[in-house]
């Protein structure tokens, strides 16, 4: 399976960061700490990527987009996108 996702994230502090975790069934796809000094105060930017993942037979999956907030501040999460395809 080609799994794809996307979101845009921020963060109030320029010194902080956010952590973005994106899970399929308990089992972490993607785990990027977003951090960065030079960045205004609220800005909101886009994560995005994709990777393969071979799903046994479920027919059900547990999807979770979770974050954390990195240092001071707050952060936020909004428009996240998942795409699950199947390829041969």
């Amino acid at each position: 399976y080609l799994v794809m996702w996307y979101s845009e994230v921020r963060f109030s502090k320029a010194e902080a960061g956010v952590d973005v975790r994106i899970r399929l069934d308990s089992s972490t796809i993607t785990n990027p700490a977003i951090k960065t000094g030079k960045k205004q105060e609220d800005e909101w930017f886009f994560y995005s990527g994709y990777t393969t993942k071979t799903l046994s037979g479920a027919t059900q999956l547990k999807v979770e987009f979770q974050y954390r907030n990195l240092g001071a501040g707050t952060s936020g999460v909004r428009k996240s996108r998942l795409q699950i395809w199947r390829v041969a």
